[in-house]
């Protein structure tokens, strides 16, 4: 039986460790005729893992990789596969951007940059940004929003827009932040809230999933209690359980049996 994937977010861990994994990558075909996209979501609810799964489908330097997805729903998408592997391709995190100092932001953007470089010192073809609004929160809470937001817009402007070595770009966060803000004149840029028709089953799991994962672990008599609990999102027009704490709720019963 597999292990829970409990904290998990790295795409690469989950599949070689053979981790419970809920198939997500039908995602990869969803953003193919995207340019840029920034999909909004609660916390804890896939966006890292997913972003790892899109990096080691597109990044030119993962192609010994390339088997993670075998047996996987996007191994079935022949027109999907054209895109395997061939892409410069550059993943960062914000999420460690809590500084309680404009200058303390910096200097750790500095560092993130500095990595990149040294990593990929080929041309930039796609760009994943994870937890895009992490810096803006620390902000907001120490008082220099203002400058934060100018920053930031700066570099989302000369990274998403003005960018022609760019293919795609795809950022992640909890926060709708408004286009007034860091997403001034990225006209290119399309927003994917929980309101919106569309993506809505790559984030959570939807009540279809929820029952297999419980059968799965012979945990079909709980359904009634776990959508009791767990099922408290409507992602557009599709209930969402919250993946983390249904994945907690099962590991809690099996170690109870």
């Amino acid at each position: 039986m597999k292990l829970m994937p409990i904290g998990i977010e790295g795409f690469k861990e989950m599949i070689n460790k053979n981790y419970y994994y809920i198939d997500k990558t039908n995602l990869i075909a969803a953003i193919l005729n995207e340019k840029v996209v920034f999909c909004t979501r609660p916390r804890r609810f896939g966006k890292t893992l997913n972003m790892s799964m899109l990096y080691y489908f597109f990044s030119i330097k993962e192609k010994d990789n390339a088997y993670l997805f075998d047996y996987l729903n996007i191994s079935k998408n022949k027109n999907a596969l054209k895109h395997q592997n061939k892409y410069p391709t550059i993943f960062i995190s914000l999420k460690d951007m809590k500084n309680s100092t404009f200058e303390e932001q910096i200097a750790s953007f500095q560092d993130i940059i500095k990595n990149v470089v040294l990593q990929n010192k080929e041309l930039l073809e796609s760009v994943y940004v994870d937890e895009s609004d992490v810096p803006l929160q620390s902000a907001y809470q120490n008082n220099y929003y203002d400058e934060m937001v100018d920053f930031l817009r700066s570099v989302f402007s000369s990274a998403l827009k003005t960018n022609d070595a760019l293919e795609k770009g795809i950022m992640t966060g909890c926060l709708r932040i408004s286009k007034e803000s860091i997403f001034t004149g990225l006209n290119n840029f399309k927003a994917y809230s929980i309101l919106y028709k569309s993506k809505n089953e790559y984030f959570g799991f939807t009540e279809k999933e929820t029952l297999q994962l419980l059968e799965d672990y012979n945990l079909t008599d709980y359904i009634d209690e776990v959508k009791e609990w767990y099922d408290g999102y409507l992602f557009g027009n599709i209930e969402i359980y919250n993946p983390w704490s249904t994945l907690m709720y099962v590991d809690c019963k099996l170690s109870s049996f």
